[in-house]
């Protein structure tokens, strides 16, 4: 039982049961230079993960992580 300020609430918790010990996934990460002149480049990094298998097993509902990404960076030469 939690007490708050605007009265009872009443909250549950519980372990997450049926996770697997690994999955399948794939990245895909491109990689765009643009050269500003011959010592600084430009660099753009969009990333990309896509689940293969679900992490949960044997749950009423299969979850798959799936992350979007995207660096930008400068590169300087010497």
């Amino acid at each position: 039982m939690l007490v708050a300020a605007g009265g009872n609430q009443n909250t549950t918790t519980g372990d997450i049961q049926g996770l697997k010990p690994a999955y399948f996934d794939v990245s895909v990460r491109p990689d765009f230079v643009y050269n500003v002149n011959r010592k600084i480049g430009i660099s753009l990094l969009p990333s990309a993960r896509f689940a293969l298998s679900s992490i949960t097993k044997d749950g009423p509902v299969k979850t798959y992580v799936n992350t979007f990404g995207l660096g930008l960076g400068l590169n300087v030469h010497f």
